[in-house]
């Protein structure tokens, strides 16, 4: 199988993705996944990522591997959905674009609230992971 075919399952949603970050139980992006979580009063963390961004896997994905994200991730019950913009899927497209970003990395954290709108970031460090679930859960 070549990558693009395993893109092209992972996309559909057939295999866990390669390219969520190590640790966490990531779940593919969906308007509707990001709804239901809401709806059900708990915070979204969504990375935005793809294979080839060089950017995602150095900085961002090690960000969301790093041990403190991680507990903090598991202790405020934070849903972690996965964006994976390889094949630049229409849906991501638009999603993106009604945030203005035109590609990725990007990271969206959604509060419990879900009157507030989500903490927006292009690059994200451990630090700011931490502290934007911190204000998430308040």
């Amino acid at each position: 199988m070549s990558w693009v075919d395993s893109i092209k399952e992972e996309t559909a949603g057939n295999t866990r993705s390669r390219v969520a970050p190590r640790g966490v139980a990531w779940e593919k992006w969906s308007p509707e996944a990001v709804a239901a979580a809401r709806a059900a009063g708990r915070p979204v963390v969504v990375d935005f990522t793809a294979t080839s961004c060089l950017t995602c896997n150095i900085i961002v994905k090690p960000s969301f591997e790093n041990e403190s994200v991680q507990k903090k991730l598991k202790e405020v019950d934070a849903v972690t959905l996965v964006a994976d913009y390889s094949l630049q899927p229409q849906n991501i497209t638009d999603e993106l674009r009604r945030f203005e970003r035109s590609g990725v990395p990007f990271v969206l954290v959604y509060p419990r609230n879900a009157a507030e709108p989500p903490m927006t970031f292009d690059l994200v460090t451990a630090g700011e992971i931490v502290d934007a679930l911190n204000r998430a859960v308040q």
